[in-house]
């Protein structure tokens, strides 16, 4: 969502700069808007690699997640062994198609398969992988196992105003979120309890569904949201120039 979001962020900015800027409007303007948000999105995909974020791996390490100020009354640590996520980074564009005369932006992001194996403790790990001290009382807690992610998709169909003197404005955002398929096989203790079967069955079957049935809520919402942080950022862009001044 995040990648998206930033990808239509970079479309408007880009396009408030051709309504500010000379130039007619014509293909080659259309052409140069494509072609400079498919450069922001592999800059992007770049900058997750360089940050190590894919692959992220992870052999062995400990997390302190949270820890009361001045005293250990209250703390939750983890021990992290054997971790790997992969395709973080494989953003594909499917389609971009921006037309100036129609004033309307159609774009397709997608990530083909996201993995994710955590290792069972290893055997010299002095801590359990999850950790939460109350006062005198510890609960631990284990996980491992995979999970896989096939086609997380977003596509987008959005409208716009553009003005010379009010700039570029959105009058409608149509999102169509979707993911193909979950694969989880994750062994997960809490509490001595097993969950496993309960964690596996909600990722596996419970979620899909759920996304799927409620898509057209969830569709509605992540526009609100994405075009709430398009206005934002507007905002800010406009309030920068006028500082400038």
């Amino acid at each position: 969502m995040k990648i998206f979001a930033f990808a239509f962020v970079s479309f408007v900015t880009l396009l408030a700069g051709v309504v500010a800027g000379p130039e007619d409007f014509t293909r080659t303007n259309e052409r140069f808007v494509d072609g400079i948000i498919v450069g922001r999105i592999e800059d992007l995909s770049n900058n997750i690699r360089e940050r190590g974020l894919d692959p992220l791996k992870v052999e062995e390490n400990t997390y302190e997640l949270y820890r009361l100020p001045v005293t250990d009354l209250f703390l939750v640590d983890a021990a992290v062994v054997d971790v790997l996520v992969e395709g973080l980074s494989n953003i594909v564009i499917n389609r971009i198609n921006f037309s100036i005369l129609r004033q309307r932006l159609q774009l397709d992001i997608s990530l083909p398969l996201i993995t994710a194996n955590a290792g069972t403790l290893h055997p010299r790990s002095s801590h359990p992988y999850t950790r939460v001290k109350l006062f005198d009382s510890e609960f631990h807690g284990q996980l491992s196992g995979s999970a896989r992610v096939e086609e997380i998709r977003i596509q987008v169909d959005a409208r716009v105003s553009i003005g010379i003197v009010s700039g570029v404005s959105i009058n409608n955002l149509d999102i169509n979120f979707s993911v193909k398929k979950i694969e989880s096989d994750m062994n997960i203790v809490l509490l001595d309890h097993d969950l496993s079967e309960t964690v596996n069955k909600f990722l596996n079957e419970t979620l899909p569904n759920n996304l799927e049935k409620y898509s057209d809520d969830i569709n509605k919402l992540l526009g609100v949201v994405i075009k709430d942080v398009v206005e934002r950022r507007m905002s800010n862009n406009d309030s920068d120039v006028e500082r400038n001044y």
